[in-house]
């Protein structure tokens, strides 16, 4: 997608069975881990546009607690701006579930969330239902970066 076009909307959906796999391939292509995705706590989302599969983002909510998971975006639909739609459409998702707090990990992608309202915390100030998670307490390194995002009421 060439950047200088405009952005168009971001269609997310559930993931069905048959497209789990081209979904994990493009994770494990982007490094990222696809060990828990089948897991019941983790809400998979396809994104399209126009009909065409472009990527893919994860949710797994606890209450008032929310953790973003692989967000990923097919390499020739990279630098146009769906990461960003594919977020903000998550949070929208984990706040209409009564989610609060948004946390991630992230090895590669700090700068990019960042940009999007995200700052680094220390491991310690996780609460103990994210640590607890996969994600956190294996599947990412003990170096990964920790961000948090307080979701707007109301948004």
């Amino acid at each position: 997608m060439n950047a200088d076009r405009p952005i168009a909307d971001v269609l997310l959906r559930p993931v069905d069975p048959s497209a789990l796999r081209e979904i994990k391939t493009l994770l494990e292509h982007a490094d990222l881990p696809v060990d828990d995705l089948e897991s019941d706590d983790v809400t998979l989302l396809a994104a399209t546009v126009g009909g065409q599969f472009v990527g893919a983002i994860g949710l797994e909510t606890y209450g008032t607690t929310a953790l973003l998971r692989s967000l990923v975006i097919r390499p020739d639909q990279q630098k146009a701006g769906l990461g960003g739609q594919l977020v903000e459409q998550l949070e929208s998702r984990a706040q209409a579930a009564g989610a609060t707090d948004m946390f991630l990990l992230t090895e590669t992608a700090t700068g990019f969330f960042c940009r999007l309202g995200y700052a680094l915390i220390d491991r310690g100030h996780v609460p103990e239902v994210i640590r607890s998670t996969r994600q956190f307490s294996s599947l990412c390194p003990d170096s990964a970066d920790v961000l948090h995002k307080a979701l707007l009421a109301g948004r």
